[in-house]
């Protein structure tokens, strides 16, 4: 009888360490393996960090932040699609115009500088034209208040510069390759590395005869494009992105050359963004 407990004693041992490994724990294995990950492990950690970003919110610092020491300028909440919700930041920037005089006078100009706050909401809704045309894409609404109060426009793109490509990372709809292990802050996080692409590069290509000068001296601009590679920072223990980077290709490693763009991820529980009071908000884009 004691032969037979102990072996059922045995058993059940090995039974609880072959389920020991928890679905955390193996990803985290995974990502702090000293091996390149196969591309089935990658899908699973990006599907996993995918989940984990659901619903949550963050600040997104960028290098100007960074080197001010202060907090990031970009505020993001996040659906439940672990997609942006809400992004929210503050816009300057200058304007001015400069007349030709009237009846001999002296030429005159005007300058001046805005401060705006802007809300961009991700509405989920399919777009369409303010005529009832269907038109591809998601409904997007732009909402900012220059001082005189908050106006609204629906548009079918985000904002240039937004960096859709964090998302596409996570929904694995860019093919990644794994890379180096590295501490982010106080975090230890493992890079997934893609090709990127310049955002002015696909208006530059379609340019054959590209001008610089205005009005001299006219010629062509050397529309060559220095490829580039990105790459998304997912922290080891909480499988959350703590940064993205997008760097030159000649560098190959994330983190060993000036990157041209940097957002870190500052994440805030208590971080809500909405949409702004008393304005509608169009369903359509014009």
């Amino acid at each position: 009888m004691r032969g037979l407990v102990s072996a059922a004693v045995a058993v059940w041992s090995v039974t609880l360490a072959a389920f020991a490994q928890t679905p955390m724990t193996r990803l985290h294995d995974l990502l702090t393996a000293a091996r390149p990950l196969t591309r089935g492990e990658t899908r699973e950690i990006l599907a996993a960090a995918n989940r984990q970003i659901a619903g949550t919110a963050f600040q997104w610092s960028t290098d100007y932040d960074d080197r001010r020491g202060q907090r990031g300028s970009i505020e993001v909440v996040i659906g439940a699609n672990s997609r942006p919700r809400f992004i929210r930041m503050q816009l300057s920037y200058d304007g001015g115009f400069v007349s030709t005089g009237v009846a001999g006078g002296e030429p005159a100009s005007w300058r001046w500088h805005v401060d705006a706050d802007h809300i961009v909401e991700f509405t989920g809704r399919r777009v369409r034209a303010c005529g009832g045309a269907a038109r591809p894409g998601e409904l997007i609404v732009e909402y900012t208040n220059e001082g005189g109060g908050w106006t609204a426009v629906g548009v079918d793109r985000p904002y240039p510069g937004y960096p859709h490509e964090i998302f596409d990372i996570l929904a694995g709809a860019i093919s990644v390759d794994s890379g180096d292990v590295q501490r982010i802050g106080d975090r230890v996080a493992r890079a997934f590395l893609a090709p990127w692409t310049l955002p002015t590069a696909a208006a530059q290509s379609t340019r054959a005869e590209a001008i610089t000068g205005d009005p001299l001296p006219n010629v062509p601009r050397d529309t060559r494009v220095e490829p580039a590679r990105q790459a998304l920072w997912i922290d080891v223990d909480s499988l959350r992105p703590v940064r993205w980077e997008a760097f030159p290709d000649s560098s190959r490693r994330a983190g060993a050359a000036q990157p041209f763009h940097r957002l870190t991820f500052d994440y805030d529980a208590t971080l809500t963004i909405d949409r702004p009071s008393g304005i509608t908000a169009p369903d359509c884009v014009r």
